[in-house]
């Protein structure tokens, strides 16, 4: 029989009004009546409302990852996957900062990055994230930069990101936002967003990897617990719902085939996915494997379809799911063995971050196999050659088209 543990957190929410600074008004005895009854009253009504639909504003709930874990039983003791500050760090000085070791000084010239994690979550998170870090470097190469402003940083940072661009506070208004060359590089991404990506998946450029890589350095440096107290374990990511509509989907005995026939030492299996299908399905595994999965309410059948008329997705991005999205990154990036579809933006991003966390040596090691090219994927521009052109004489449905190989074949590629 399977084993099963699950990883949970709660969040709680407390509504109250207040003044612009902070403060309750003070308008004497019956203001303070007033204020006292509206306080109660928002009270209730957010006890309402999170009684009907379970939902608070994530802008205004500061994430608490693993806050409050609930224990699995005491003989599979699960330490938390994320342990990140419930206040976010203060942010740099705009005028002076050197993001990443990347920008000695703020340029001339900025794009802005709007989105909240939430926001990013509920567009798709490795989609959008490829998105920031992808335009991130284009602005670099026209010597003009990224930037966030502070609310949008502060987000970032209380999730435990660091930051793709440079955070910009009240004071500094982003520069030279009408400058030519973020128009140029603007067109740039949104003419050759595919052939660029590929290209950065492959390692051509440093700048991308550097630039991701601080992204999520804060949580990969920090030695994060693993989903298992010892022993390695294999990442698997099983992606069903709206996916299918961009190319097939691959059932969870199809990605357990292929671990256990290349890993059969391995039996504990770190479950990511969004199908709560999968889930029960893991139950009736008889094959010795020991399962491990965050716990947050999915869909059966996966993530539904909810794409508007521009194609843009509205993902569930209530504080539980965001948090089961960033333990089951992290969860992916450090596994010792990484399973999935590569034609899934998520298993992309976690493919990324796990082989940027690993030594030159250990990138040789035979550490990820991709079911959607039925290939391994643990060399790195080889593999996106390889994927590419398997993809293209087969006729899958791949979203994200690749034309420029002979190029990636030649790019001088980071290490």
């Amino acid at each position: 029989m399977a084993h099963h543990v699950t990883i949970a957190e709660e969040e709680c929410v407390l509504l109250a009004v207040v003044s612009a600074d902070g403060s309750p008004p003070k308008h004497g005895p019956w203001g303070l009546t007033l204020f006292l009854t509206m306080v109660v009253s928002a009270c209730l009504l957010a006890g309402l409302v999170a009684a009907c639909i379970g939902r608070f504003s994530p802008s205004h709930t500061p994430p608490r990852l693993n806050a409050d874990l609930r224990q699995p039983p005491a003989a599979q003791q699960l330490p938390p996957l994320l342990q990140l500050s419930m206040e976010p760090p203060p942010l740099q000085d705009a005028t002076t900062v050197v993001q990443g070791g990347l920008l000695l000084a703020v340029p001339q010239c900025s794009y802005p990055w709007p989105n909240y994690v939430e926001m990013m979550v509920t567009r798709g998170w490795g989609a959008v994230l490829f998105q920031a870090v992808g335009l991130a470097d284009l602005m670099q190469q026209a010597g003009c930069a990224l930037v966030l402003p502070r609310e949008v940083a502060q987000n970032w940072q209380a999730w435990g990101l660091g930051l793709p661009g440079i955070a910009l506070d009240e004071l500094h208004p982003p520069p030279g936002l009408s400058d030519p060359r973020v128009d140029a590089a603007v067109a740039r991404w949104h003419d050759h967003w595919r052939d660029l990506l590929h290209g950065f998946w492959a390692g051509c450029g440093s700048t991308f990897d550097r630039i991701l890589y601080t992204v999520f350095a804060p949580q990969l440096a920090k030695g994060l617990p693993k989903p298992f107290a010892s022993g390695p374990y294999v990442g698997l990511h099983v992606r069903h719902g709206d996916k299918a509509v961009h190319g097939r989907v691959f059932g969870l005995q199809e990605l357990l085939r292929a671990a256990s026939s290349r890993w059969p030492t391995v039996p504990q299996i770190y479950l990511a996915t969004d199908d709560a299908n999968v889930i029960r399905e893991s139950g009736s595994v008889s094959t010795g494997q020991t399962f491990r999965w965050q716990s947050y309410h999915r869909a059966r059948g996966g993530e539904p379809v909810t794409y508007d008329p521009l194609m843009q997705a509205h993902h569930d991005s209530q504080n539980l799911a965001v948090v089961a999205v960033m333990n089951d990154t992290f969860a992916l990036a450090h596994a010792p063995v990484l399973v999935g579809s590569w034609n899934s933006m998520f298993f992309k991003l976690a493919w990324m971050l796990n082989w940027l966390r690993r030594t030159p040596e250990e990138r040789q090691q035979n550490w990820c196999f991709d079911v959607f090219s039925n290939q391994p994927c643990n060399d790195r521009r080889q593999f996106v050659v390889d994927f590419c052109k398997n993809v293209m004489s087969h006729g899958y449905q791949y979203d994200v088209a690749c034309t420029n190989l002979q190029e990636i074949q030649k790019c001088q590629i980071s290490s």
